[in-house]
């Protein structure tokens, strides 16, 4: 199991999916959908209609999580004063499961 801790600024993007996304459509076309699309929802369900169009192959599973302040009260300035920060941390456990072959 893998286990990251992560400080996350105001407006960060987390996608977490199965190879059956990214094996049928590209980084640019994932990253253009993260990017005109403010939410988590909407952006999950239009990456994998786009997997489904272009072949669908595999499964596909889709998690986008963004990162919005909760008040502007807990709000702190970045190290370089570029972008605000809350203290909010997320914590990721991924189990790898081996497949068994089929013979």
């Amino acid at each position: 199991m893998d286990v990251t801790e992560e400080l996350l600024m105001d407006g960060d993007v987390y996608l977490i999916c199965s190879d059956g996304l990214f094996r049928e459509i590209s980084n640019e076309q994932i990253t253009g959908v993260l990017n005109e699309t403010d939410d988590p929802q909407r952006a999950a369900s239009r990456l994998v209609d786009l997997a489904n169009q272009a072949g669908g192959g595999d499964n596909i599973t889709v998690i986008v999580l963004r990162n919005a302040p909760k008040s502007s009260r807990r709000l702190r300035r970045s190290g370089d004063g570029s972008r605000a920060t809350t203290k909010t941390r997320i914590k990721i456990r991924i189990r790898k499961r081996n497949r068994k072959k089929q013979s």
